[in-house]
């Protein structure tokens, strides 16, 4: 299964430094060459965390839809040639079998979760009608 197998391979901080100080020991005489090699290597670490992340996202996010609404995604995939049903253990790979890549994507509020946004948006309108009362 994708998921068991990008948990195996998951890169930690712990392991990106042992790797860039390895690097940093072997190219110690070719600075030069050792910047650009450390650089390549940090790249495709932060490609891999990214990834990582992404996975773990993944995860939970289908979790949810096999623990709270596993009778409507039977509903909802049935007809579709191959579908193994939501509680298999191949539910997760044939969902993601036809996933597209997004191109671009657009995020209003990068760091704000949905549930912090609407608090602020509730809270918003609760100091405009506190200032609305006192003015």
């Amino acid at each position: 299964m994708a998921t068991q197998a990008a948990t195996a391979n998951r890169a930690t901080p712990e392991s990106a430094a042992e790797r860039i100080q390895k690097l940093r020991e072997a190219y110690a005489d070719a600075p030069e060459m050792g910047r650009v090699a450390l650089d390549k290597v940090r790249d495709e670490l932060e490609a891999a965390m990214r990834l990582q992340q992404h996975q773990e996202v993944w995860d939970t996010y289908i979790d949810d839809f096999v623990t709270k609404i596993p009778d409507a995604m039977d509903l909802l995939f049935c007809n579709l040639d191959g579908w193994p049903g939501i509680n298999s253990p191949r539910a997760k790979d044939f969902i993601a079998g036809f996933q597209i890549t997004a191109d671009t994507w657009y995020v209003a509020s990068p760091n704000l979760t949905v549930a912090e946004t609407k608090r602020l948006e509730k809270v918003g309108a609760a100091v405009e009608e506190f200032l609305d009362k006192i003015s």
